[in-house]
């Protein structure tokens, strides 16, 4: 059995040339929901994974209170937008990661979070075919939370290419305080989902971005 008190929290985050015009907004935000989850109860685990045309590994599995915030120098945008190789490769690593773990050490909850403000345009190994494939298995067989957080587009047309749940799938608006909302309204229902888990660690939970927290998402 896996080990019920334990989650990971997977974000594969854009930092391709687009984003340069949220850029404060996204490290601001990014950092406070880590800092939400921090005051969460329960051991959490964090690994983060920025991508552009390339891939960077920012952390792996660690201690959330042990994240050093993203700041204008570790957060660069830049590049084109390799998104479903981005996912693919996280997931496939990160199964493998599992693999070589005893079961009860590997987490009881994980959620696994896609944050973009651009289409998919440099991908070379994974297509939408594929990523749709592995995030069905990894939901299916393993119950993995994916979440897909869509600025500046229909978050809930994009992330369903690639087999994620309208529930939880959020469009925002990109700028500061869209960008804010959005990340307040996932650190919300992750905080939400997480005690679910907890009380019944053998259901797969039920993630919902609120009607407010979609309207506050988007520029009245």
């Amino acid at each position: 059995m896996t080990c019920v008190t334990l989650t990971e929290i997977i974000v594969v985050l854009d930092r391709s040339g687009s984003m340069e015009s949220i850029r404060e907004a996204t490290i601001e935000a990014f950092n406070g929901y880590v800092q939400s989850q921090m005051q969460s109860e329960g051991e959490v685990r964090l690994s983060l994974v920025q991508f552009d045309h390339e891939y960077e590994e920012i952390s792996t599995n660690q201690p959330i209170s042990h994240f050093q915030p993203l700041s204008n120098t570790t957060y660069v945008p830049r590049g084109s937008t390799a998104l479903y190789d981005a996912v693919g490769r996280t997931i496939m690593q990160t199964g493998q990661r599992y693999a070589q773990q005893p079961e009860e050490n590997r987490p009881g909850c994980v959620i696994f979070v896609i944050q973009t403000d651009g289409f998919e345009n440099a991908s070379r190994v994974y297509s939408s075919k594929q990523i749709h494939d592995m995030i069905s298995e990894q939901t299916s067989r393993y119950a993995w939370q994916f979440v897909f957080l869509g600025a500046n587009q229909d978050a809930i047309a994009s992330a369903g290419q690639v087999g994620i749940s309208p529930q939880a799938a959020l469009s925002y608006d990109a700028d500061k305080a869209c960008t804010k909302a959005a990340f307040e309204a996932l650190a919300q229902c992750t905080s939400e989902y997480r005690r679910g888990r907890a009380r019944s660690p053998h259901t797969a939970g039920n993630w919902q971005f609120s009607s407010e927290a979609r309207a506050n998402a988007k520029r009245n």
